[in-house]
């Protein structure tokens, strides 16, 4: 071995080595994209804050796309948890990215302990435009997150996008516009993803979402607590804050549920198969909803009941635990296997979402409505058959007339009464139109325009109370 004489040769020496060590990293992120999935890794904190918005173009990290397929990715994606606290003395501040027509794919990992920074709004994603954010699990337990309005621990703003798989475990306050995942939601939805903590600050909050239009909730559950601080708050509620035509499906929220005014759904939300309890006061009734229910609307299996007459039933369809039916038919509300949802445990528990529960988020015409639930699942066009009549009640907010002329597809005009959600397992799905455009890169134009117009509607109706809808 050569021994090294003196101090010059020592540096020159630790200098390759370190020439060398910065060369192999360099190589090994030569490829950002291993596994040819589409998606660039997302190895370390590094990585995490170097994330870049594309819209529709290339996804990027440190400004390169290096074996990206054909030079194009589509996304993100986390290979492992990522802890912003370690090694650090105290949590590292991340300003909020903006996803644009982009995926964020977590692999079930978690982004733990992470701040972010003094803001009017709040969210690990700022915006999320025709996104989709899944198997993703963020935890600040113990870091709480603030903002003025529109404050949401996944994202401050959802517009056209997919929420799949996610939990969110923190302590979330604002005074406008607050939820458990999401500040406002437009058209999205959240499937199989769940809030545990605190929500507490003003008004118009909900467990998952403060404010929403349009979207869908289906197979997510709010535990924690959900706080109403008074001083003229209104619209706090278990699930939505206040709510614009939205559907809450197969879902359920089992929360301490403290102050006043506050309620477990929101008037103006189609709800079916969910219930709501209230935790700190299991003396109280709890509200189960068997059919479909609009706050505004007669009742229809909307049932007031003890939390104890809920634990009862071990089985969908029960009728010996109380002098009306339970849980009728929820047994139809399956996963993307075909399997129920819905885990009635024993008679001292209260139904859950099965852990177990598996959800693909197959979209076949990348709408960002999952093919169970889309009513034309190969039809970008359009997503929302209410009344099951073939036709479609409107259709997908980035549509232009060219793609409705070409989607083969005629708007329903006869306004049919609304049935529940129906549920389309992978063996329903073969009478779908396989001639439909499929939804490609938006224009970000196109997407500031719509968040403008939504942004400054949400506003206006907050600023007015009197358009607020019964509650129940």
């Amino acid at each position: 071995m050569r021994i090294i004489k003196n101090s010059a040769q020592c540096f020159v020496l630790i200098l390759h080595l370190l020439i060398l060590n910065n060369a192999i990293a360099e190589q090994d992120r030569a490829d950002l994209d291993l596994d040819d999935d589409g998606l660039i890794e997302i190895n370390d904190i590094e990585d995490f804050l170097a994330v870049e918005v594309s819209w529709g173009a290339t996804s990027t990290l440190y400004g390169m796309s290096n074996g990206c397929p054909d030079d194009f990715c589509k996304g993100y994606e986390l290979t492992r948890d990522i802890d912003f606290s370690e090694g650090q003395d105290s949590p590292i501040v991340v300003y909020p990215k903006t996803l644009g027509s982009q995926i964020f794919e977590g692999n079930g990992h978690a982004l733990r302990n992470f701040r972010l920074p003094s803001s009017d709004v709040a969210g690990l994603f700022e915006r999320v435009y025709s996104s989709t954010i899944r198997n993703l699990t963020i935890d600040v337990a113990d870091i709480p997150i603030h903002g003025a309005v529109r404050v949401g621990g996944i994202t401050s703003e959802a517009h056209f996008s997919l929420i799949l798989n996610c939990t969110v475990l923190a302590d979330i306050s604002g005074q406008l516009e607050i939820g458990g995942l999401i500040g406002i939601a437009n058209r999205t939805m959240i499937i199989n993803s769940h809030f545990d903590g605190v929500i507490s600050g003003g008004s118009i909050a909900g467990g998952l979402i403060g404010i929403a239009e349009k979207s869908t909730l289906y197979a997510s559950s709010v535990k924690g607590e959900i706080r109403s601080e008074g001083n003229g708050n209104y619209d706090v509620f278990g699930m939505i804050g206040n709510d614009y035509g939205s559907r809450i499906v197969a879902s359920l929220v089992a929360a301490r549920l403290v102050g006043d005014p506050l309620e477990g759904f929101q008037g103006n939300s189609l709800v079916e198969a969910s219930y709501v309890v209230n935790t700190a006061n299991l003396e109280s009734s709890a509200t189960l909803v068997n059919g479909l229910h609009l706050g505004t609307a007669e009742s229809n299996g909307k049932i007031e009941l003890s939390p104890d007459v809920l634990r009862c039933p071990t089985s969908s369809n029960n009728t010996q635990c109380a002098d009306v039916g339970l849980f009728t038919n929820w047994d139809q509300y399956v996963d993307e296997e075909g399997e129920p949802i819905w885990d009635f445990g024993d008679d001292q528990t209260l139904p859950s979402i099965r852990k177990d529960a598996v959800f693909y988020g197959y979209d076949d015409d990348g709408d960002h409505v999952i093919n169970l639930l889309d009513a034309f699942p190969l039809n970008a066009a359009a997503s929302l058959d209410q009344d099951r009549d073939g036709k479609p009640e409107g259709w997908t907010g980035y549509c232009t007339e060219t793609c409705q002329a070409n989607s083969g597809l005629e708007l329903d005009a006869d306004d049919g009464p609304i049935l529940p959600l129906r549920i389309y397992p992978p063996e329903a799905q073969e009478d779908a139109n396989p001639s439909a455009p499929k939804a490609g890169a938006l224009d970000a134009l196109l997407f500031f325009l719509i968040t403008i117009i939504f942004t400054y509607k949400s506003a206006a109706f907050s600023r007015n109370k009197g358009w607020r809808k019964r509650n129940y």
